[in-house]
């Protein structure tokens, strides 16, 4: 494993996000995408979910965040995507937010080939 310095704009992903967990799985739009008006007419359980990310976003485009590790782990495919053991949500937020350096743990595995690209071989 390997601390790495990446660009979140310049990769692909292979995110599993469920309805329990994302917002825009959920609703069908991303709850970074909404405007004030939206965002203000959300109530209750919906309203929070939509906070959490915004939070995040808020947290990883501070200047310098890059220099502190983000404890996201993650793992390079042979297809090329990236797949995660923790931290997907945050990386799908800062590639959503345009965060241009994040510190990662990145791992090589050469051996995988996540199921978007074993389909398309099907």
């Amino acid at each position: 494993m390997l601390d790495k310095l990446i660009n979140p704009t310049k990769h692909s992903f292979y995110f599993r996000l469920s309805k329990y967990d994302c917002y825009k799985v959920r609703t069908g739009k991303c709850s970074l995408d909404l405007n004030d008006k939206e965002f203000n007419a959300l109530e209750g359980e919906e309203r929070e979910y939509a906070l959490k990310c915004r939070r995040l976003a808020a947290h990883y485009i501070k200047p310098d965040m890059h220099k502190k590790h983000s404890s996201i782990y993650a793992n390079i495919n042979a297809c090329g995507h990236i797949s995660f053991s923790d931290g997907q949500h945050r990386m799908c937020i800062c590639k959503r937010s345009g965060v241009d350096k994040l510190l990662v743990h990145l791992s090589n595995n050469r051996d995988y080939v996540c199921h978007i690209c074993q389909d398309k071989k099907n």
